[in-house]
């Protein structure tokens, strides 16, 4: 892993391929691409370390990474010299869609899985106000009340359920929950729950002459409703972006 001075990411393939960046979902590494090492060796690959415990309780996680960690010397810059391709998923895949959003010009492809929009949630608590919602307090009873009682190989073995990862992972899945401190589980939880797409988003990829089709979404069925809502949705919004149904498919499947 290269400690940059504002990511942390471990890099491989062809120094002179098309750039690919890795971006995971949250709670987890970078080593949850360990499978896609050697599949993509002609590529040159980022895999991004979305970890991040030194700032502020109320930053805002995803503007923080786009504008602070992936905007420097490395990445989305003028000595950019080709265009880069995103893969992200859940919370990896909300970056990717700012990415995308910001600078539509140095993006190639994108593949989203597993994203979640806070604005298109099919819910009775829609039409409050976010300041409505405590989630410090929901996370902090949830952890009273069920959390706390359970033994760290069971959250370990939960969490490996959640996002569809093989058992063979529990070790790799516990050492990523060890590194995390619960105010750190409380802000990536909050920002990406509270996510919401931008609704010009469209406008501003063909104002910038971006082949939306190179977009690539896909949900899998055994995903909470509200991802699967969201990405029917959001292919809606971007017509012509592609969107893939996979059965039985769980976020890593």
């Amino acid at each position: 892993m290269i400690n940059h001075s504002k990511v942390n990411y471990f890099e491989n393939g062809d120094i002179n391929g098309e750039i690919i960046l890795f971006l995971h979902p949250k709670n987890l590494s970078p080593w949850i691409w360990n499978n896609q090492i050697d599949a993509f060796d002609n590529y040159h690959c980022f895999y991004i370390d979305l970890e991040n415990r030194t700032i502020e309780e109320n930053t805002d996680l995803i503007e923080d990474f786009i504008e602070n960690k992936l905007k420097c010397e490395i990445f989305l810059n003028d000595k950019t010299t080709s265009k880069i391709n995103l893969v992200g998923i859940e919370f990896g895949g909300q970056i990717a869609i700012e990415l995308l959003n910001k600078y539509p010009n140095s993006i190639n492809k994108v593949f989203l899985s597993g994203i979640s929009f806070n604005n298109f949630k099919e819910n009775k608590i829609k039409n409050l106000k976010e300041n409505e919602i405590d989630y410090e307090e929901i996370f902090a009873k949830t952890k009273k009340e069920y959390l706390d009682k359970k033994s760290e190989r069971f959250l370990a073995k939960a969490y490996l359920r959640e996002f569809g990862i093989s058992k063979e992972y529990y070790n790799e899945m516990k050492d990523s929950l060890d590194l995390k401190e619960e105010k750190e589980h409380y802000k990536i939880a909050k920002n990406s729950l509270n996510y919401k797409i931008d609704f010009n988003l469209k406008d501003n990829l063909e104002k910038n002459n971006f082949n939306i089709n190179n977009i690539l979404i896909s949900y899998g069925t055994k995903e909470d409703l509200t991802t699967q809502v969201s990405a029917i949705k959001l292919k809606s919004l971007l017509k012509e972006s592609r969107l893939i149904k996979i059965e039985k498919g769980l976020l890593l499947w």
